[in-house]
């Protein structure tokens, strides 16, 4: 699965940030740092609007799990999840703490959970589904900030510093150094990682790409992508085919014109509509939902926040999805609102001990937050 991610965290974060390839999960997707998602064909290169992701931290990074589902990432840690079909409904996937600015969310080798890259090098193990992320181990890189995540054809996790130094690690953990990409076309800006007879390729953030060998650390430069003077470029991936594809700041998509697994003809496929500021929201705010306690012994508080007045709904549920108890169902201005739980379900008896979800439903935005239910 092709992988794009943010070049700059430290610098002010507009544009375009990053994309994934098609498949027949859909198409390509390009996502803005402002959370807009544009699909692209990859036959017509027709470009389709979908959704925006209302959260306000800028955008990084975005990758498809192993069932189709999409993920995208914020430098500040927000997991957003959008389950197959693309429906247009992004939820919450868990918040990652970390004094770091993230750049890359991607998946472990099997594709059954996820990985969360900052800038510092520390990465992060998720679960698609809960939204739970943990610790999982750290880039022993203290010279260099991380910019992007791949995976070699050997379903190992590629990791690329800006510099050009790529770690190569199982499952976010026992990280080795296993080669340097030419110094002179650093820094980097992207990664993405081969598969079968397809190798892997790496960007540059003036547009040069270099293709890897059969070996880690054998990498020859390809080609220079024909943008014009001082485009950023911010990501490189492949199609279904295995053509590659380069995503540029402004949104233009550049596609590899020649036979698949070649990177020296590249033609401009599209030109993505302008991307708002990041944080420009339409004058509304994705809700928020805290609760406490947390872990729950007997009651707990549930305090909403809702930009915009309108229909609010809040459920508990199991593991399962399923609603264990309706909490909330009614119009609610905007603002901050609190719900008192007192512990029980739907039948007025207390849930077993175990984990548990509340599900906020608020202007077309759900999102949840995990909770742990004691004796």
């Amino acid at each position: 699965m092709a992988l794009l991610s943010r070049n700059d965290p430290d610098a002010s974060l507009s544009g375009y940030a990053a994309a994934v390839g098609g498949g027949a999960a859909g198409p390509l997707l390009a996502l803005a740092s402002s959370g807009d998602v544009v699909g692209v064909s990859t036959f017509s290169c027709d470009t389709t609007a979908y959704a925006r992701i209302r959260v306000s931290s800028p955008f990084v990074s975005i990758t498809r799990g192993a069932d189709g589902s999409v993920f995208a990432l914020t430098a500040s840690g927000a997991a957003m999840r959008q389950p197959p079909p693309a429906t247009g409904v992004w939820r919450d996937c868990g918040l990652l703490s970390s004094p770091c600015p993230f750049v890359a969310i991607g998946t472990t080798g099997s594709g059954d959970r996820l990985l969360a890259l900052n800038a510092c090098g520390e990465v992060f193990l998720g679960q698609p589904v809960s939204g739970a992320w943990a610790l999982a181990g750290q880039i022993p890189d203290s010279t260099d900030r991380f910019v992007a995540l791949g995976r070699d054809p050997s379903a190992n996790v590629l990791a690329l510093t800006r510099g050009g130094r790529l770690w190569r690690g199982t499952d976010g953990r026992d990280w080795r150094l296993v080669g340097e990409l030419p110094p002179r076309y650093q820094p980097y800006a992207a990664l993405t990682g081969g598969t079968g007879d397809a190798p892997a390729l790496a960007l540059s953030e003036a547009g040069d790409v270099l293709e890897g060998g059969a070996e880690p650390g054998a990498w020859t430069f390809c080609s220079r992508v024909p943008a014009s003077m001082g485009e950023a470029f911010r990501g490189i991936g492949r199609d279904e085919l295995g053509f590659g594809f380069v995503l540029t700041s402004s949104g233009q998509l550049w596609r590899n014109a020649s036979a698949s697994h070649d990177c020296h003809l590249w033609t401009l496929c599209a030109r993505l509509p302008v991307a708002r500021a990041t944080g420009a929201l339409d004058g509304a705010r994705a809700p928020r939902l805290a609760l406490t306690p947390n872990p729950v012994k007997a009651r707990a508080l549930v305090v909403l926040t809702l930009a915009a007045p309108g229909r609010a709904q809040l459920d508990l549920l199991d593991v399962s999805g399923r609603v264990v108890r309706g909490l909330l169902d009614a119009p609610c201005p905007s603002g901050v609102a609190t719900v008192l739980w007192d512990g029980n379900g739907d039948q007025g008896r207390r849930p077993s001990p175990g984990t548990y979800f509340l599900r906020l439903r608020s202007g077309g935005i759900e999102i949840t937050q995990r909770l742990q239910v004691l004796r």
